[in-house]
């Protein structure tokens, strides 16, 4: 990350842009240092700008804003702006996993819902965009990030350690218990063993990323509870679908991540609806607006409604996640997840102090 802490600033010009502030909240950019240098040559003003994330919603806005506030300023004849990101680090009030700046789970209150799909989308949407991302899958018993990736190999070891390396898919760091269960074998586990291949999979040798992404087994059983206790974990996405049997079980996770102190990102809702290729009509298969009615009673944002299409279960089979798919007029909705969900960490890392418990 670009070290903000003595940013060159012409007073004339720190003054003006301490009055802009970005996406709602308190402290100014000036106080949330996101100006890394506002200097002047003549009646040029120069100011480049850091956002918390990459193609961030709130560019164009905050872009505009800095422009009116230095306008107005004597001398001040033209604006010239550079706009660049970097992710900040995440909630460290336990040890952080080394390298990893956010971790972000995905989870869901029952299984069936979509929820590795939209991991997978999410953790390779954020690689698109230029961060480095990793994903984990934690769905032990139920493994399928390797089929998602299209990679299905079984991980290497780091030379004079214990720890695993991760695979690497469409420019994913990887790791699921499916690379070394194999095939259809089950995994007849309990908790103490489930607990120790948690920590096995989070320890393992991720390198630096920006973010890493948990996909969780469905419910709120012992994975979610080690991961409570043990991970800084810097926010939860919870997925659901429309009819109210999921959002019953969706509430309970929401319950579990509060009662734990993890910061909610937001809710996606999946299979939202069915676009038809005979009649070319849309169709509510299961209830609509249940996302909505869960993300207003919860008070987190709605990060995407994704449509039940084929081309998301051929992208899945095929091994390459119907985001990469630019062709596809389906693949918009999952890159646009990708785009909120790092705004929301973003917005988190903004309002956290400095202060770190463990160093």
């Amino acid at each position: 990350m670009k070290d903000l802490s003595k940013p060159t600033l012409d007073p004339a010009l720190a003054e003006r842009l301490g009055a802009v502030h970005f996406d709602g909240m308190k402290k100014s950019i000036v106080g949330l240092k996101m100006v890394a240098a506002a200097t002047r040559d003549g009646g040029r003003a120069m100011v480049s700008l850091v956002l918390p994330s990459p193609e961030h919603p709130q560019r164009a806005a905050l872009e505009a804003d800095v422009r009116a506030a230095l306008t107005g300023l004597d001398g001040v004849t033209d604006v010239e702006l550079k706009t660049s990101w970097s992710v900040g680090e995440g909630d460290f009030s336990k040890p952080p996993i080394p390298g990893v700046k956010n971790v972000i789970a995905v989870a869901s209150g029952k299984g069936g819902v979509g929820k590795s799909t939209v991991a997978s989308n999410l953790a390779v949407g954020l690689a698109q965009m230029g961060a480095a991302t990793g994903l984990l899958d934690l769905d032990i018993y139920g493994p399928s990030v390797p089929i998602m990736l299209g990679k299905c190999e079984t991980p290497g070891v780091l030379p004079g350690t214990e720890k695993v390396v991760p695979s690497e898919a469409h420019g994913v760091r990887f790791l699921s218990m499916g690379q070394f269960a194999g095939g259809d074998k089950a995994v007849l586990w309990r908790g103490p063993m489930l607990h120790r291949m948690v920590g096995q999979l989070t320890a393992a040798h991720w390198g630096e990323l920006d973010y890493l992404v948990l996909d969780l087994p469905p419910g709120t059983g012992d994975v979610q509870l080690t991961l409570t206790q043990t991970v800084p974990l810097s926010g939860a996405v919870i997925v659901t679908t429309p009819q109210e049997i999921a959002l019953i079980d969706a509430r309970k996770g929401l319950r579990m991540f509060d009662e734990a102190h993890v910061p909610i990102l937001g809710i996606v809702e999946n299979m939202s609806w069915y676009d038809c290729r005979k009649c070319s009509k849309r169709h509510a298969l299961f209830d609509e607006g249940g996302g909505a009615r869960l993300a207003t009673e919860a008070g987190v944002p709605l990060l995407a409604q994704l449509p039940l299409v084929a081309d998301v279960a051929d992208a899945s089979d095929a091994g390459r996640p119907l985001v990469l798919q630019s062709d596809s007029r389906h693949a918009a909705p999952y890159h646009q997840l990708a785009v909120h969900v790092a705004a929301a960490v973003g917005r988190l890392s903004l309002n956290r102090s400095p202060f770190r418990v463990f160093q």
